[in-house]
C-alpha cells in the first residue's frame, strides 16, 4: 500500500492535483507510524487511505482510477485494517466506508469500471474479517441492484455475485452467532429462545427486497425505455439466495414465522401470474396479494405473469420454505396456500414448469419429512392434517 501511496505521491502534479497528493502523503505517513504498540485504530487507517483513493479515482483520469481501484483491493487484503474489532458506529465499519469510497463511480459510464467496483465489493463479503448488518446489508444489495437495472450483461452478472456473496455472509454470521449462544449455554433452557432472537436482523432485509418486488420505487432509479427498470429478476434472486442460506432452525424465531405468513407469502403469491380481477395499471398491493393466496377459485390467474428465470427463483423459494417451516403445524395453512397457488390455480397448461420444480421435493427425503409430518402442532387447534399437504401435491 505505501508503494501505490508513493506512486499517487509523484503522478499527482499541477495545482490541481495538489490536494490528491497532499491525501496520499497523509495516509503514506499515517502507514509508516504503524510499529509495534503504537498502532492507530484500523477504521482510521483505512479512513485515511479511503480518503485519497477517493480522490484519485474522482480525478476520472484512467490512470488514477486503476491506482484507486488497485489501493482498495489491497486494503480488502491486508490484516492491518483488520487488527480487533471494529467499532460501535457502523458508518465506519469497512463496508460504509467503501460505498463511499465508490459512490463517484456509479456515474462512470464504463463498464470495465462498473465491474471492478462489484469485484471488490464481492471480494469484501468473500473476507473473513468482513462485518456487516442488516442496515449495510440493505445499502450493499440497493448498490448492486443499482448497477443491474442499468448495466450490461457482465455488469447484472457482477451486481448478482456481489450481492448474493454480501446475503450468505450476513446469513454465515447469523448463524455462527446462534451457535455460539448455544455453546455457551449448554443446559438450553435460556440459550435456544436468544438464539433465534439473532435473526430478527433478517427481518427488515426480507422487508426490503419484498417491498422493493411488489412495490418498487419508481422514482429512485432511472427508468429505461420509457418504462420502469426491470430488477425483479435481481430482487428474486437474492431473495432465493437469502432464504437458501438461512438454517431451518429459524423457524424459531416468532417475528420471524410472523413475517412469513404476514409478509412474504404474500409477496411470492402476488409475483406468480396476471390476476384477471386486478387492474393491471394500479398498484400491486400486499392486501391484493393476501386475496389472492385466500382464494379458491380455479382459473383465477388468466396466464402466467413470469418468465422462465423468475419462475424459477419463486418455485425454489417456495421450496425453501417447506424446509424451514413445513415441521410447523401453525404455518402449515400458509404453505398449503401457498403451493395450492403455485400447483393448482393456474390453468392446466401453465402448470408443467412448477410441477417440475414440485417434482424435485420427492428426491429429498429429508423435503418428504417435511412435507408429510408436523413435528410441532399447532395447540391452539384441537386437530390438524398431517397429510393435507402432501395430498395437495400427489
Amino acid at each position: 500500500m505505501e508503494e501505490l501511496l508513493m506512486s499517487i505521491v509523484k503522478e499527482a502534479t499541477g495545482s490541481k492535483l495538489q490536494n490528491l497528493k497532499q491525501a496520499a502523503q497523509i495516509a503514506h505517513e499515517k502507514l509508516s507510524r504503524q510499529h509495534g504498540m503504537h498502532r492507530d485504530p484500523s477504521y482510521e487507517l483505512r479512513s485515511v487511505c479511503f480518503t485519497a483513493l477517493q480522490m484519485a479515482m474522482e480525478t476520472k483520469r484512467p490512470k488514477f482510477i486503476t491506482y484507486g481501484l488497485n489501493g482498495l483491493h489491497r486494503i480488502i487484503r491486508d490484516e492491518r485494517f483488520f487488527t480487533g474489532l471494529e467499532p460501535e458506529d457502523d458508518s465506519l465499519w469497512l463496508p460504509a466506508q467503501l460505498l463511499r469510497a465508490t459512490s463517484s463511480l456509479s456515474s462512470i459510464a464504463n463498464e470495465d469500471t462498473v465491474v471492478n467496483v462489484l469485484r471488490l465489493i464481492l471480494a469484501m463479503a468473500c473476507s473473513q474479517t468482513c462485518t456487516l448488518n442488516g442496515r449495510l446489508l440493505i445499502e450493499m444489495l440497493s448498490k448492486c441492484g443499482e448497477c443491474w437495472e442499468n448495466g450490461s450483461r457482465a455488469v447484472k452478472a457482477a451486481s448478482l455475485a456481489a450481492g448474493s456473496q454480501c446475503l450468505r455472509t450476513f446469513c454465515a454470521f447469523l448463524k455462527d452467532e446462534a451457535e455460539e449462544i448455544v455453546r455457551l449455554d449448554p443446559t438450553g433452557i435460556i440459550s435456544l429462545g436468544m438464539a433465534a432472537a439473532v435473526y430478527n436482523e433478517v427481518i427488515p432485509v426480507m422487508q426490503w427486497l419484498c417491498s422493493r418486488l411488489v412495490e418498487p420505487a419508481t422514482g429512485s432509479t432511472k427508468a429505461g425505455d420509457g418504462g420502469t427498470p426491470n430488477s425483479s429478476l435481481y430482487l428474486m434472486e437474492c431473495i432465493l439466495t437469502l432464504v437458501v442460506s438461512l438454517p431451518s432452525d429459524v423457524h424459531a424465531n416468532p417475528h420471524f414465522t410472523a413475517f412469513l405468513w404476514q409478509k412474504f407469502c404474500p409477496t411470492l403469491a402476488a409475483t406468480m401470474g396476471s390476476p384477471g380481477r386486478v387492474n393491471k395499471d394500479k398498484k400491486f398491493t400486499y392486501r391484493d396479494a393476501i386475496h389472492l393466496i385466500e382464494s379458491e377459485n380455479r382459473g383465477f390467474f388468466t396466464r402466467p405473469g413470469l418468465d422462465g428465470p423468475q419462475a424459477r427463483c419463486i418455485y425454489l423459494t417456495s421450496i425453501q420454505l417447506l424446509r424451514i417451516a413445513g415441521a410447523q403445524g401453525s404455518l402449515r395453512p400458509m404453505l398449503e396456500a401457498l403451493f395450492h397457488r403455485m400447483l393448482l390455480l393456474p390453468v392446466p397448461s401453465n402448470r408443467a414448469e412448477p410441477l417440475r420444480y414440485a417434482r424435485e421435493i420427492f428426491k429429498s427425503p429429508e423435503r418428504l419429512i417435511d412435507l408429510a409430518i408436523i413435528l410441532y402442532p399447532d395447540k391452539t387447534q384441537s386437530s390438524s392434517d398431517d397429510m393435507a399437504l402432501f395430498r395437495l401435491y400427489v
